[in-house]
């Protein structure tokens, strides 16, 4: 699923980082994961496979979107943009979940959440693609 096998190392002013490469986006951007979460991210993997929580919950929170050519951090704002451009799955999910929510004139209700959640669990019973 991912290129888990290979190192990135990023150079800042406070010096080298080395990152694990999840996706490289058309020479442009890298999705990148510190290293110590790769074996969280392989029992992800292994348990649920692509549309697994844990693993979605796990990206969203810790995945790093680098450019490649300044080879700075993207802000979140840029960063989720690019995480759901990715061909991956289960990085456009932990998009989705760093992607701000638009602005509400109306309230959600219970029902409201009640009707989502319910439209979730459907959507998760139908096969991956």
């Amino acid at each position: 699923m991912f290129p888990v096998d290979y190192q990135v190392n990023v150079h800042h002013e406070e010096g080298t980082k080395r990152y694990t490469l999840l996706e490289n986006q058309d020479d442009r951007h890298l999705v990148v994961l510190a290293p110590e979460l790769v074996r969280e991210l392989t029992a992800y993997v292994r348990r649920g496979g692509k549309q697994d929580d844990g693993l979605v919950a796990l990206l969203a929170e810790e995945a790093i979107v680098i450019d490649r050519k300044r080879g700075d951090v993207l802000p979140e704002a840029e960063a989720y943009r690019v995480m759901a451009d990715s061909k991956h799955p289960a990085i456009q999910r932990a998009a989705m979940y760093r992607s701000p929510l638009p602005e509400q004139k109306v309230a959600l209700t219970g029902e409201d959440l009640a009707w989502a959640f319910s439209l979730e669990l459907a959507k998760r019973k139908l096969p991956a693609a």
